[in-house]
Parts: structure tokens; C-alpha cells; sequence
């Protein structure tokens, strides 16, 4: 595969304090056909074809994605499922060793950040924030999944 590259500058996005979603439809797409201008060039003759098809597509995507009318959740709705439908831990039967090895091995860790670092004024990658022992969230995470590696050896 071949790498191409391009001089052209980066496109910022963050265009206020305020969020992505606050800024208008029109100015989001302007600017990313821009980026997409960019990268069509960057593109060898013999695969643009292909490239238009890849970002027509992308644009429908997108555009579907910020049509979409969300509705906020009523919490009062929530409820706590009944005890008949919850088991305790202490109430599974113990693993063996090698089944537990085995599920370790396949472990997939997600990591789901929540708002709370920009509602409090926080700006830039919270993972990077220090919270304890001079070690940033993102520090506290690469530790808690080599403690699962290094349990499922």
C-alpha cells in the first residue's frame, strides 16, 4: 500500500469552548469537505472513483447522524431489577485456574469517559489529568490491564 502524503494544514474543529454539536451543520460540513478536498488529491487517478463513492457515503452517514432526534432518558423510569433476577457473586461456583486463564486471555477492556472533566471547565485529554500519585487517569488504566495480564499468565 502506498502512503501518501499532503501539506496541507490540520483543520481544527474546535472552533469555540463550546461543543461539536454547537456548531452549525453548515460550518461542520464546510469544513470537512475541505478536509476530504484535501485527501481526494492525495488520492492516485485510479482509485478516486472509488474515493467519491467512499465519501458520498460518509456525508450520509454523517448527516443522518446529526438528524437524529435523541431523546433524553427519564431517570424516574429507571428501577432497580428485582431480586429474582440478580445472583451473588459468592453464589457462583469458583473456576478453575485454566478457565480463568483462558478468559483473561480474551479480556477486552473499553473505557467509556464520561463528561464530567468538560462540564467542570476542563479542556484538552482528560485521560492525561493527574489524580493520584502523580499518575494521570490514562497511567491509572495501562496499570489496571497489566494487572489483569499479568494475573491471567
Amino acid at each position: 500500500m502506498d502512503v501518501v502524503t499532503t501539506n496541507m494544514p490540520p483543520i481544527s474543529l474546535n472552533r469555540s469552548s463550546g461543543s461539536f454539536r454547537e456548531v452549525k451543520q453548515s460550518d461542520a460540513e464546510n469544513g470537512l469537505h475541505e478536509v476530504f478536498m484535501g485527501m481526494r488529491l492525495a488520492v492516485p487517478e485510479s482509485e478516486r472513483q472509488e474515493a467519491l463513492i467512499d465519501e458520498d457515503t460518509f456525508f450520509s452517514l454523517y448527516r443522518s447522524f446529526l438528524d437524529e432526534k435523541r431523546e433524553s432518558i427519564d431517570w424516574s423510569l429507571i428501577k432497580q431489577p428485582e431480586e429474582s433476577v440478580m445472583s451473588n457473586y459468592e453464589d457462583f461456583p469458583k473456576p478453575k485456574d485454566a478457565d480463568m486463564i483462558d478468559a483473561l486471555s480474551k479480556l477486552v477492556v473499553i473505557k467509556l469517559n464520561g463528561g464530567l472533566g468538560t462540564s467542570m471547565g476542563c479542556c484538552g485529554p482528560k485521560s492525561l489529568i493527574k489524580v493520584r500519585d502523580d499518575c494521570t487517569f490514562l497511567d491509572l488504566t495501562v496499570q489496571q490491564i497489566e494487572v489483569c495480564t499479568f494475573n491471567s499468565q
